[in-house]
């Protein structure tokens, strides 16, 4: 018969197991999107700049970042930026600004397509979505300024093309929701977001 301190220890160890698990299948839905994502932002071959894969940059951003996070993940697994370099990008070194993440809501009806970013969040740390930079002068700086009119001209340009290939994937006639974009503030990251769109085709008359 086993004793009560054996089936505890394996009691144990069955839950290490599974938090392991778990923790392996968070990254890899995370992995999944986030490749998705940067094969329909990678720009044409030849804006594309090259690739330092040993740059010391990229340590850097790994060891700042927690394990399961989606931008160190992809950057452990290989993936790194292409380019271009942005003008924006030196405006969001200079505010502390690592990531923006947009909110843009579309609707498109035939070949009319609309798109505005409805929230944005400016992010102190990569894909930290629970602590956004709130403080008043912060955003009493940003808000409206000529930079952030920039990244989101920015966001609504990449969500339009977006909506372009839903349109012509679903090939359906309307369609609307929220497509959710994110700029970096450096060209040497890869383009990537964990949210995928979110699409409806029941609104898209509104258009007419």
């Amino acid at each position: 018969m086993l004793s009560q301190s054996t089936i505890n220890e394996w009691q144990a160890g069955g839950f290490m197991v599974l938090t392991k698990l778990w923790l392996s299948l968070i990254v890899t839905i995370s992995l999944a999107a986030c490749v998705f994502s940067q094969s329909a932002n990678t720009p044409p071959v030849g804006q594309r700049q090259p690739v330092q894969k040993h740059d010391p940059f990229y340590a850097d951003v790994i060891k700042s970042l927690d394990t399961v996070n989606p931008m160190r993940v992809v950057l452990e697994g290989g993936m790194r930026g292409h380019g271009p370099h942005y003008f924006w990008m030196d405006e969001m070194k200079a505010r502390g600004i690592k990531q923006v993440h947009f909110e843009v809501g579309f609707i498109w009806y035939e070949n009319t397509i609309r798109v505005r970013v409805t929230k944005a969040n400016y992010l102190s740390n990569y894909f930290d979505l629970l602590h956004p930079k709130n403080d008043p002068k912060f955003l009493g700086e940003v808000t409206d300024s000529d930079f952030e009119l920039q990244v989101k001209a920015e966001a609504e340009s990449r969500a339009y093309e977006e909506v372009r290939m839903l349109m012509t994937e679903g090939k359906q006639k309307t369609g609307c929701g929220m497509i959710f974009k994110d700029l970096f503030d450096d060209e040497r990251l890869p383009v990537i977001s964990t949210q995928p769109a979110e699409v409806e085709h029941t609104c898209g008359a509104k258009l007419k």
